[in-house]
């Protein structure tokens, strides 16, 4: 099921609609519009809908948030509430060829959303940290003037980064295909959030970066989405029944970061990572 509510600054939990309603503390921690936006972010996805992106998420992580009441802090999500302003800017200011915010389907029930094909490209806008992208800058590099995809015995490694970057941008690429839409290159816009003096001493110079993505094998991209989708139908079952699902695989934990403080499900987690 959706968020159904905010955190507050104090640590109290709130029903999104008494939020908005009147504020329970001596003054908002977020301007009322902003906090209405956030409230209705999840409001148009269908339930029960999965999504590529969902598909990149920990399977427990998503079966919790799919069936668990959740809240969360305004702080943790205006990053998310910024990146939702492009939705605008794409509709309006694209080329008159452009397809912008399509919803496509990739396989079976799951569906997708690329932000912008133009060109025959398929594009993705992504708002991340100076460190991530100070890593994709060495990782294209490396990779020949291409981010590429991770793996280890033969399966895409999600336990490191750009996996989830490069599998999405494959499927929504599969997907236009599928529809009869050429497509001759997958790629990331990507917008530094935190860039200051200290990024620019990491090398980090720019706010955005234009990150070109590996087109992998279709057999292993049909491959990696049923096994994710799987272990979600499975985990969704799983939580159904017993109220909560295996711990997350560690390498998909960030080290155990994401639960410590990303992860708005932890408290039905029954051993999250240290």
């Amino acid at each position: 099921m959706p968020r159904v509510g905010f955190i507050c600054p104090d640590g109290e939990k709130i029903g999104e609609k008494e939020c908005l309603a009147q504020c329970r503390m001596a003054e908002r921690c977020v301007p009322r519009p902003i906090l209405a936006a956030m409230a209705g972010s999840e409001a148009g996805r269908p339930v029960g809908q999965i999504t590529a992106t969902m598909l990149l998420q920990p399977a427990t992580q998503m079966a919790l948030k799919m069936q668990r009441e959740y809240y969360e802090a305004p702080d943790s999500l205006t990053y998310a509430f910024r990146g939702t302003s492009k939705h605008e800017v794409l509709d309006k200011h694209s080329g008159p060829d452009a397809l912008s915010e399509e919803r496509l389907t990739i396989i079976g029930t799951v569906t997708g959303k690329p932000d912008q094909y133009e060109d025959e490209i398929v594009s993705d806008w992504k708002t991340t940290g100076a460190y991530k992208v100070k890593k994709a800058l060495a990782a294209l590099e490396k990779g020949g003037g291409l981010l590429r995809c991770p793996m280890q015995d033969g399966q895409v490694d999600f336990g490191e980064d750009f996996a989830d970057w490069v599998v999405q941008l494959n499927a929504y690429r599969y997907a236009y295909l599928q529809a009869g839409f050429p497509v001759k290159g997958i790629e990331v816009w990507a917008l530094v959030r935190d860039f200051n003096w200290m990024s620019k001493k990491q090398g980090v110079v720019k706010q955005w970066y234009h990150f070109p993505l590996e087109v992998i094998d279709e057999d292993l991209l049909l491959a990696t989405l049923d096994a994710r989708l799987g272990s979600l139908k499975r985990t969704l079952l799983v939580v159904e029944e017993f109220g909560f699902g295996e711990p997350c695989p560690k390498e998909e934990t960030w080290g155990g970061r994401r639960c410590q403080g990303y992860c708005p499900v932890r408290e039905y987690c029954p051993k999250p990572w240290a």
